[in-house]
């Protein structure tokens, strides 16, 4: 009887589609957007700190917190934003094309 190795396995087809490269590329852009916010937290903490420490009272440290939260919240909410448009560019070039024809630009 022929030695087989135990490694090696039928090919059996996968069941679904395979993930895609814009697959993972979202699954990065996301994870990103999920860390965001608390490195915002912690950089703020980091300055806040600093200028604790530079001006000698004990306000600073949570009002760069709270800059680095806010900030961290406008970021993530303006790419979920430019997400949604390029979205909607994406999901109707027909009906943007077909106005673009029935009304074309003024020329000077």
């Amino acid at each position: 009887m022929p030695h087989r190795p135990i490694l090696s396995r039928p090919a059996v087809p996968h069941p679904g589609p395979a993930p895609s490269a814009t697959t993972f590329a979202m699954l990065g852009k996301y994870l990103s957007l999920a860390l965001m916010l608390p490195a915002g937290a912690f950089a703020g903490f980091l300055l806040g700190r600093f200028a604790e420490h530079w001006i000698h009272a004990s306000w600073p440290t949570l009002a760069g917190i709270v800059l680095g939260v806010i900030a961290s919240v406008m970021k993530v909410f303006d790419e979920l934003m430019r997400d949604v448009r390029r979205e909607e560019l994406e999901r109707s070039p027909e009906r943007l094309g077909a106005t673009e024809r029935n009304h074309p630009p003024n020329m000077p």
